[in-house]
């Protein structure tokens, strides 16, 4: 019987007991323990379990859908060693984005894969984090701790000046030892933050820079800054979602 018929014929009766026994006492000549009211009552708890479960079904869709757009779109890095100091430190936990082209000043992930790279211990290294300073075309030079850089389309307009490079982080001090460096087609150049304990684009394991730069395809995703200032919060977000994190040096 649905719901509103039964309430309705249930009204209807209250009246005429009403009349039969009085204004008082006609629920204790048996309305609530009637077969009526029973049904009414179990409706009505079906109707709130129905809700609670359509919740809990709506809550687990919602962390499916949410893990899946984490997985697709970032993942986890653990950072290790020092050579992003003071940026960031030994152990620290990002999330690192596939997508996006990087920009100078980034902080980003480099697949060293492919070069069997091998780490201060000796052992073999898969990425490295570092921070991008020039892209292809630029000139490269460092003075008293700060990047100059001369792009390819200011040399185009005639402008063959260094001007700083402006993402360069506040408080941090590059160190190149007198050395210039031309970006070419199709690489990079990045460095760690703290060059006096950093494998970068100034070393291809081990050997001069005159072997050639890291390739732009290298790059293998963006730590973008909200990851870098939240590091706490994340390293608790990312313990649920994601069992493990890829190391960078």
């Amino acid at each position: 019987m649905p719901i509103f018929a039964a309430v309705q014929e249930r009204t209807e009766r209250k009246e005429k007991m009403k009349e039969e026994y009085g204004t008082y006492g006609f629920d204790s000549a048996g309305m609530d323990d009637s077969p009526l009211y029973e049904e009414i009552y179990r409706e009505k708890e079906r109707r709130g379990n129905v809700r609670f479960f359509a919740w809990i079904f709506a809550l687990l869709f919602a962390v499916f859908c949410l893990r899946f757009a984490f997985v697709s779109n970032f993942a986890r890095i653990d950072v290790s060693g020092s050579s992003m100091y003071p940026t960031l430190k030994d152990r620290d936990i990002l999330l690192m984005r596939y997508a996006g082209e990087a920009e100078r000043g980034d902080v980003i992930i480099v697949d060293v894969r492919q070069y069997d790279f091998v780490g201060a211990d000796r052992q073999p290294v898969s990425f490295l984090i570092k921070r991008l300073i020039g892209i292809e075309g630029d000139r490269i030079k460092e003075e008293e701790g700060k990047i100059l850089i001369s792009t390819a389309e200011e040399r185009e307009k005639g402008n063959y000046a260094y001007e700083p490079l402006e993402s360069q982080p506040e408080g941090i001090s590059y160190e190149l030892k007198g050395f210039e460096y031309e970006v070419g087609e199709g690489e990079i150049f990045f460095l760690g933050d703290n060059t006096r304990n950093s494998i970068d684009s100034r070393y291809k394991q081990g050997a001069s820079h005159l072997d050639g730069l890291y390739k732009k395809t290298d790059i293998y995703g963006i730590v973008p800054q909200w990851s870098i200032d939240h590091r706490a919060f994340l390293e608790i977000w990312t313990k649920l979602f994601s069992s493990g994190g890829n190391g960078g040096t």
